[in-house]
C-alpha cells in the first residue's frame, strides 16, 4: 500500500511539477492520513470490549437500585446509599 501514494504523484513528479522533495512529502502526508483513519479500525475491538462492559455495569447498577426500591416496600428501610 506504500506505493499507491508514489503511483498517484508520479505523473506530477516525471511531469516536472513536482521536485523529489515534494513527492516524498506528498507520500508522508498520505501515510500520516492512512494511519490517523486506520485508528478507529485498528481500536474497534478495544471499543466494543469497554461499551460492552460498561453496559454490564449499568445494568447491574440498575438491578441494584430496583432490588433496593423492592426492599424499601417490605421493609421501609435502606440498604443502599
Amino acid at each position: 500500500m506504500r506505493t499507491a501514494p508514489i503511483v498517484v504523484a508520479a505523473p506530477g513528479y516525471f511531469s516536472g511539477d513536482l521536485s523529489l522533495g515534494s513527492l516524498m512529502m506528498a507520500v508522508g502526508a498520505f501515510n500520516q492520513v492512512q494511519q490517523a483513519l486506520r485508528w478507529f479500525v485498528d481500536n474497534f475491538s478495544v471499543i466494543a470490549d469497554w461499551r460492552a462492559t460498561l453496559l454490564r455495569v449499568a445494568s447491574f447498577r440498575l438491578a441494584l437500585i430496583e432490588m433496593d426500591a423492592l426492599s424499601d416496600e417490605t421493609t421501609g428501610s435502606s440498604y443502599f446509599v
